[in-house]
């Protein structure tokens, strides 16, 4: 028995079960309370009728109930509002830390066995997403519902970083979408070395020169390490002489080039190319955060993230290796990429700090506007039957894919609950 499923049952299961505490009070639940991800007691602020009075605070959980003192909860005064301690075995008697008895409430003989043998059959299946099978009977209610709620998790999972950055960045708001734009211009390869790069090089720095390309781009490059050996061509010649002369005046340092990633990578998506898109995006936006923060339509957007790599790339995806002739213009999908993975985010963080719903709503709006992302996670979801609408269906799928279906959360997914019979 795991903690994780006691307390998805108390979550879940147990609202309509008559329980009843150790010592005889009759048990009824109103509402579980919200699940504390944090230090402390499991379940906040949960309303419980106990004997028919109605009781708000604190639930904490354990598998034996031996396990309160173990943890030490007996001398943890963070512990004294907790009103109620749910075990699967009431091995012994709990207190808080004032010595007050907690009321203890066992359910490893209330629970039935079939439930818990469903839970434990289908959280251990073999498939990527165990429950195939029944996707295509939920109804769409159920998955509309689903879906909104693991996007809301999803963008608020990314709120947080974004807001531990803006901190970072003393709360300026243009310094910290610059960062999390060139990280993702790395997508997922090459989003570290793409992050490193933003905090080592002064967004100031950069717009203060942005009328001189070659400038703009010989200081990305050279900060990003590819300006560190012998080149012949004339133009990447031209980017070592002026980062030379940049990296002195501003006392400049560059991330080591074994960082960045070329293998298994289309030519298209070289770190090289990114890296010349993203020169010429700073050079003509300088004020692209407001631009997008304003911006009503995904249209508009994808308008503003017209980017392309300067002419020596036209026939180079490496310095000093001439290729067939190609403008390397930012694709559709990468654009598309970057609205979904940095304007969203910024847009429903930036409307949270603001106050401002209606910047939330739009947030939404937005995903709404944009096809669903291709890739196997998507694969995978429409050969069990989802039906993807658009970017946000998409963005909730890979949040019930990394949190749900691979850790084999089930009883944290609507689905998993429908076949748990709880619905």
């Amino acid at each position: 028995m795991r903690e994780a499923l006691i307390a998805s049952l108390w979550k879940h299961h147990l609202k309509d079960l008559e329980l009843e505490t150790v010592d005889a009070r009759r048990m009824k639940i109103s509402h579980p309370g919200i699940e504390n991800p944090d230090a402390g007691p499991d379940f906040l602020a949960a309303r419980i009728y106990m004997d028919g009075l109605l009781w708000v605070g604190n639930v904490e959980i354990h598998v034996c109930a031996s396990d309160w003192y173990r943890h030490g909860h007996h001398r943890d005064k963070a512990y004294d509002n907790v009103i109620l301690h749910l075990v699967w075995s009431a091995d012994t008697g709990t207190v808080n830390s004032r010595g007050k008895p907690i009321p203890l409430v066992e359910i490893g003989e209330r629970v039935d066995r079939s439930t818990l043998q469903r839970i434990e059959q289908h959280e251990s299946g073999p498939a990527p997403c165990p429950c195939r099978q029944v996707m295509q009977a939920a109804g769409r209610e159920t998955l509309t519902g689903w879906l909104e709620r693991l996007l809301k998790e999803r963008l608020a999972k990314k709120q947080a970083e974004i807001a531990r950055f803006h901190h970072y960045f003393g709360q300026d708001w243009a310094r910290t979408f610059h960062y999390f734009l060139a990280r993702n211009f790395g997508f997922r390869t090459n989003a570290v070395p793409f992050g490193l790069l933003a905090q080592k090089t002064p967004q100031a720095l950069l717009l203060k020169h942005r009328n001189r390309a070659l400038t703009v781009e010989a200081m990305l490059f050279g900060q990003a390490g590819f300006l560190e050996e012998r080149l012949v061509d004339s133009y990447p010649r031209q980017l070592q002489t002026e980062y030379t002369y940049r990296r002195k005046a501003h006392r400049l340092s560059p991330i080591p080039a074994r960082l960045w990633r070329f293998a298994r990578l289309r030519p298209a998506n070289f770190p090289t190319i990114r890296l010349s898109q993203f020169a010429g995006l700073v050079s003509r936006r300088p004020h692209l955060f407001r631009e997008c923060m304003e911006a009503q339509a995904a249209g508009r957007l994808r308008t503003l993230f017209t980017t392309r790599a300067s002419g020596y790339w036209d026939d180079h995806y490496l310095f000093d290796k001439p290729s067939p002739f190609h403008e390397k213009w930012l694709g559709a999908s990468a654009t598309d990429n970057l609205i979904i993975n940095t304007v969203v985010p910024m847009l429903w963080y930036y409307g949270e700090a603001a106050g401002k719903p209606v910047l939330r709503d739009r947030a939404l709006s937005l995903l709404r506007q944009i096809p669903p992302e291709a890739n196997a996670v998507m694969n995978h979801w429409k050969k069990m039957g989802a039906v993807l609408e658009d970017a946000g269906d998409s963005q909730a799928l890979l949040e019930a894919a990394r949190y749900c279906c691979l850790p084999r959360r089930c009883l944290g997914c609507a689905i998993g609950l429908r076949v748990m019979g709880s619905h």
